[in-house]
């Protein structure tokens, strides 16, 4: 699994060079997440929103459980986990796959790509402020470096001019979905600590596909798979690798080496990244304003870096 095979001391690394195997983590899962938005409205036109979610996480919840019984025979751990951390674990499900990938995917259904990432930057906030709320104390450095990265994905933002909006039902759920995936970052921590990788992710996989598929059983049913194009089905295969279940796993190993106002600050990077992919394949053009946002988004990041030296 991702986050163990990092974990692991790498031969020839020096220690500096380990120490930012976390941040190469979490900046794959950033490039990952600012191509995600345009790969799945591109796929919209050939599979309807949910049905393409429960085939995604059908995939997902398959390879996970395969991976856990290689690690399981590996390693000899348990798979059982303790029926005290039930609760947590399927609201982690719950917060981290099935409402955000509900408000997610019908969000980006109703709006546009570009929103989607920009929307998506809002998670640091909803971070650091629930944070704030449950009493856990924030180095300054930690406000100080989100608010400079939030300045600068709303500069970054402004040098897009006037940016096709979508319907407003589309972006509150574009807004609620980074909320909820914040809520899955705080709420993970201690379970990250206590189960490895393959567990945690198979139980919380399972919680969150089960609503997943209820609610999206009809369009899954409904859809017709032999009309798909061998490409599409290549796309959905990616789509169900990366940007979930590989994303998270360097998400999660993310949090526990960085913590997790630092990581979820990256996130502010998808809206720039978003807008260089924009530039390099569909030739748009790059204005003074973005360049600066996207500085201080680099800024940020680096006085959020700074908060735990």
């Amino acid at each position: 699994m991702a986050d163990q095979g990092a974990a692991a001391p790498k031969p020839g690394l020096g220690a500096k060079a380990e120490r930012l195997l976390p941040e190469i983590a979490v900046m794959a899962v950033v490039v990952i997440w600012s191509l995600t938005g345009v790969v799945i409205k591109d796929t919209y036109q050939y599979v309807e929103p949910l049905a393409l979610t429960v085939t995604r996480f059908l995939l997902i919840l398959l390879i996970a459980m395969v991976a856990l019984s290689i690690h399981h025979r590996k390693t000899g751990e348990s798979v059982r986990v303790d029926r005290a951390d039930l609760p947590r674990l399927i609201l982690a499900g719950l917060t981290g796959y099935a409402f955000y990938q509900l408000g997610y995917v019908l969000g980006l259904d109703r709006s546009t790509a570009f929103a989607s990432s920009v929307l998506g930057s809002l998670t640091p906030v909803y971070t650091i402020v629930l944070l704030a709320l449950v009493g856990e104390k924030t180095p300054l450095n930690g406000w100080v470096g989100t608010f400079i990265s939030f300045c600068g994905a709303l500069v970054f933002i402004a040098g897009n001019g006037s940016v096709e909006s979508g319907s407003l039902s589309g972006n509150l759920l574009l807004a609620a979905a980074p909320l909820s995936f914040a809520i899955y970052s705080i709420i993970s921590r201690p379970l990250m600590r206590r189960y490895s990788s393959p567990v945690f992710t198979v139980y919380t996989l399972v919680f969150g596909t089960i609503p997943l598929f209820i609610i999206g059983a009809p369009q899954w049913i409904e859809q017709d798979w032999s009309a798909l194009p061998t490409r599409t089905w290549f796309v959905i295969l990616y789509l169900a690798i990366f940007p979930v279940y590989l994303a998270y796993q360097f998400w999660n190993y993310g949090i526990k080496h960085l913590g997790v106002t630092t990581v979820s600050a990256f996130s502010l990077l998808i809206p720039v990244l978003g807008g260089i992919f924009a530039v390099v394949f569909l030739d748009e053009t790059f204005t003074a304003l973005n360049l600066v946002g996207g500085a201080l988004v680099l800024l940020g990041l680096v006085v959020m870096r700074m908060a735990r030296r």
